[in-house]
């Protein structure tokens, strides 16, 4: 798969949340999309993975860039999406090079479920 997308990619975008479990431990998922030179959209799953304490921007910043290592996409990265959550806007800016993006879908159900709950 790596072989694949240094091949059909130009550029990708990823996607990435982070989220703590009931039994208070963390994991992360990262996914890769791109458009190949057929102009056929491709999604690729790299990892959802336990990540250690603590979630700092600094800390999450190194998991992802081993990530963009281990995949060899580091220089094709153009953009990470990521919910609005301060240590995840953080960790983009210390990834050099690479936009941050706010995920609207994280923005909609913000506000419809503050909505619902207010009588």
């Amino acid at each position: 798969m790596v072989k694949q997308i240094a091949k059909e990619a130009i550029s990708v975008s990823l996607t990435t949340d982070l989220w703590t479990s009931q039994n208070r431990k963390g994991f992360i998922k990262i996914t890769c999309s791109y458009i190949d030179s057929d102009f056929i959209f491709k999604k690729v799953t790299f990892t959802v993975q336990y990540i250690y304490y603590s979630h700092t921007a600094k800390n999450i910043a190194k998991y992802i860039e081993n990530v963009l290592q281990q995949w060899k996409i580091r220089n094709l990265t153009v953009t990470i999406t990521t919910d609005n959550i301060s240590n995840m806007k953080k960790c983009v800016k210390l990834l050099n090079r690479i936009n941050w993006v706010n995920c609207f879908s994280h923005i909609l159900q913000l506000v419809i479920s503050k909505e619902l709950f207010i009588v």
